[in-house]
């Protein structure tokens, strides 16, 4: 047998709808397909969706379990996962949220507000700047969906400006976000990854990381540190199931970016070799596949999405 998930609508644990459609041989019939639409699932009787639950026959149903219930069948090589990404609220990390839950993981993600996330995943109000904000969050996430097993670090800032026109505070905000937040964010998950013996800490960096940028000597350096941080993980953890990468973006089309003037959005599409802006979506499916089971000899790599920008870096 084989099964597949399809739409998940909404979170059931909010009182909302969950879509899943299995489809399958049936081992009785020989090659006869069977396909069940559960929806409209009544949220009273769905159990709270904590990380431990399997579907059973004729019972509820939550994203937990639906899931959950897959890694049992032979010759699925799926296991769901609880997943935290930084900054989820929008961009880049809002399309891999969107993945992540599409592929039927537990999705948590965090934003400032503590709003903002897609649907179907939870959504808890951190700072990456600040310690005890971020710890609050994790164990709220552990709380609600288990232990956190995938961190994906995506929250960060940039300060724009040419070198002789950037003061300290330009540079070290954004090195505090961009790259000791990634530290207060992986610190705090390596706990539960360590007792796991299993994880996936993905970081997401930026083209400007290994190809520089004019008037981002902040932002670049930030980026680039993840680089290093990456590796050095890798050879701290890596024998304990532990895997780090580093996903390098190029120009992606996004609502900051959206911002910018047609013209200088057209010359920033042309420096990529395939000659357009990538999408957050390429990006998502980068960042799922290095979370998944099938990606466990990956470790202290550079994945670039970047059209071609910065290949041989």
């Amino acid at each position: 047998m084989v099964v597949r998930t399809g739409a998940v609508s909404q979170h059931p644990a909010r009182g909302e709808l969950l879509n899943v459609l299995f489809e399958g041989r049936n081992g009785v019939h020989g090659n006869d397909r069977a396909s069940v639409l559960i929806e409209q699932v009544d949220p009273r009787k769905v159990p709270s969706p904590k990380w431990g639950h399997r579907l059973l026959p004729g019972g509820c149903v939550c994203c937990a379990a639906v899931i959950s219930f897959r890694e049992k069948l032979p010759g699925v090589s799926f296991s769901p996962r609880t997943v935290l990404i930084t900054g989820g609220n929008r961009g880049i990390g809002y399309a891999i949220a969107e993945e992540f839950v599409a592929l039927g993981h537990r999705v948590a993600v965090t934003s400032r507000s503590g709003s903002g996330g897609p649907d179907g995943v939870l959504t808890v109000a951190a700072d990456v700047t600040d310690t005890v904000s971020i710890d609050a969050a994790f164990t709220e996430v552990e709380e609600e969906l288990g232990p956190v097993e995938v961190v994906v670090a995506n929250a960060g800032i940039n300060k724009d400006t040419l070198l002789l026109r950037m003061s300290e505070e330009d540079f070290e905000s954004v090195i505090d976000t961009n790259l000791t937040g990634v530290f207060r964010v992986v610190k705090r998950a390596s706990k539960g990854l360590l007792k796991a013996k299993w994880g996936r800490v993905i970081l997401i960096s930026s083209v400007a990381g290994v190809y520089g940028s004019p008037g981002q000597i902040n932002y670049a350096a930030s980026k680039s540190g993840l680089i290093g941080f990456a590796r050095s993980l890798t050879r701290e953890l890596g024998s304990r199931g532990i895997t780090a990468n580093v996903i390098t973006p190029g120009y992606i089309e996004t609502d900051m970016t959206g911002e910018l003037s047609a013209e200088l959005q057209e010359q920033y599409a042309k420096q990529s070799p395939v000659g357009r802006a990538g999408k957050p979506e390429e990006v998502a499916k980068a960042v799922a596949f290095l979370a998944s089971d099938d990606a466990a000899y990956i470790s202290g790599a550079i994945i670039p999405v970047d059209g071609g920008v910065a290949m041989g870096h």
